[in-house]
């Protein structure tokens, strides 16, 4: 997670609609995804279960990691587009979870917001266009007395 908005959407692959689906695949058009899912998670948030995050940092059960095929757990950069019929260049992170959850159906990936890091702040002008526009929230996040600390420990 970010201090202020989780920016890694392309290794983001989630259950529910915020972000199913890779965001260069994306039926949304470029400003729909950059308004819309760009998020600020709070780091009083539940852990997030999702199919494929990075966002900076991961942290695995490598012991686990060795129960799979290793051909299958390689970052590759690339997925199979089946409507197209042809392999496409994708984020690493997304063919190697999905490669785990299909050895390891019972594995849980999680973006835990308590585990904060700053990510690219101005690289992006999309970004922070969209990060002006959640600036209340994270700065109510930020000054919540109950979570201070998280964000104290920067």
């Amino acid at each position: 997670n970010q201090y202020k908005v989780y920016y890694d959407l392309w290794a983001l692959r989630t259950y529910d609609l915020w972000l199913p689906f890779d965001m260069w695949k994306s039926p949304l058009s470029m400003r729909v995804v950059v308004n819309q899912k760009y998020r600020h998670i709070p780091a009083s948030a539940d852990p997030i279960s999702v199919k494929s995050c990075f966002g900076g940092a991961a942290l695995y059960n490598v012991s686990l990691l060795r129960q799979i095929p290793a051909v299958d757990t390689l970052y590759t950069g690339t997925q199979y587009d089946t409507i197209h019929q042809k392999p496409y260049i994708a984020c690493e992170h997304a063919p190697f979870h999905e490669a785990i959850l299909k050895h390891l159906p019972d594995f849980k990936l999680l973006i835990q917001p308590k585990m904060l890091n700053d990510g690219p702040s101005d690289e992006f002008k999309p970004i922070m266009r969209a990060r002006k526009k959640r600036e209340t929230e994270w700065n109510q996040s930020y000054h919540d007395p109950l979570i201070k600390r998280y964000y104290d420990a920067r």
